[in-house]
């Protein structure tokens, strides 16, 4: 009895031990892919929950995979941050066990928050943006300060303007980990946060954590 106790102890630590490598290989790898495509300083992935393991070999997906990424250039802008939680992630098996690499096949849905800075908004404007919070945006010009806005328009383009003039506009889809669609937009001190969601998840952003060639 005693030997069959000790059996089990043995391969449920592997068992968890197998879980936790197999976890940390597939972040490591996504987070690398995520920060070559987009061109961010650091990325950071993490990808479900336990067992990981025993849902991939059950279905070949992982429920969710979050990837975090900081300093992001985004067209003319420089993001602080790019935050992307990814659901109903399938992963080929194949490629994974004969070629030891994570090839994504489909994703369900994809939640993306982007954060942007005044001092990053200050410069891509070539002037003084200030978000001293409340939801209030406020320019530095020659004649003093005066108020700005700061929303979204084409669903996900970013748009600082002054007295009605766009002073910038930067696209937030172009970077390759934030799809296309619908953003809100909150204006906070010292920072705006654009998030979205999409379902189903357009080629490009698997393509960003595949390593492969987008088609759309």
């Amino acid at each position: 009895m005693r030997k069959l106790i000790v059996l089990v102890v043995v391969l449920a630590l592997l068992f968890i031990g197998a879980n936790l490598l197999a976890a940390h290989v597939a972040g490591d790898e996504i987070a690398s892919r995520a920060k070559q495509a987009t061109g961010a300083s650091s990325a950071s992935a993490s990808v479900g929950t336990f067992p990981v393991l025993y849902r991939f070999l059950a279905n070949g997906s992982v429920p969710e995979v979050r990837v975090a990424l900081t300093y992001v250039p985004v067209a003319s802008l420089d993001v602080a941050s790019i935050g992307v939680v990814l659901r109903g992630v399938v992963i080929d098996r194949g490629d994974l066990f004969a070629k030891r690499e994570v090839r994504v096949k489909s994703i369900a849905s994809a939640r993306a928050t982007v954060v942007v800075t005044a001092a990053e908004l200050s410069s891509a404007v070539g002037r003084t943006v200030m978000l001293p919070g409340s939801g209030r945006v406020e320019v530095e010009l020659a004649s003093g300060t005066v108020a700005a806005s700061v929303g979204i328009t084409a669903g996900d383009v970013l748009v600082v303007s002054e007295a009605g003039v766009p002073l910038v506009r930067v696209d937030l889809a172009a970077s390759p980990l934030v799809p296309a669609c619908s953003m809100s937009l909150d204006v906070g001190a010292g920072q705006v946060e654009a998030t979205c969601s999409a379902s189903p998840v357009p080629p490009k952003v698997i393509a960003a954590i595949s390593g492969a060639a987008s088609s759309g």
